[in-house]
């Protein structure tokens, strides 16, 4: 059973998803709960973006992040890679460095 606790926040959550453009989800490296949270908002949505934020605190290494990045997005929602130039305010080392975006 729910508790009236949790039956606002599911209330809450249902009118933040019908109402909002963009639904924004940070996750640390996808785990499963996240994997279903994510497909479950976009079985909801018509007419909304979902962007998902991938901080990766644990990856050390680029081939580290590059692995989590395949099996993490790649994998688990079927997503293509394309590169994009941007400089990073206040980040000399990855100045003109190209970033990742997945769509």
């Amino acid at each position: 059973w729910l508790s009236n606790a949790e039956y606002a926040e599911s209330f809450i959550e249902d009118c933040i998803v019908h109402m909002a453009n963009t639904i924004l989800v940070v996750v640390n490296q996808l785990q499963y709960m996240d994997q279903v949270y994510i497909l479950a908002l976009l079985k909801k949505l018509k007419h909304s973006t979902v962007i998902v934020v991938h901080n990766f605190k644990d990856a050390e290494e680029i081939d580290d992040l590059q692995s989590m990045i395949d099996s993490d997005i790649k994998g688990a929602f079927d997503a293509s890679e394309r590169s994009q130039i941007v400089q990073l305010r206040g980040s000399a080392r990855n100045k003109g460095q190209p970033t990742n975006q997945l769509n």
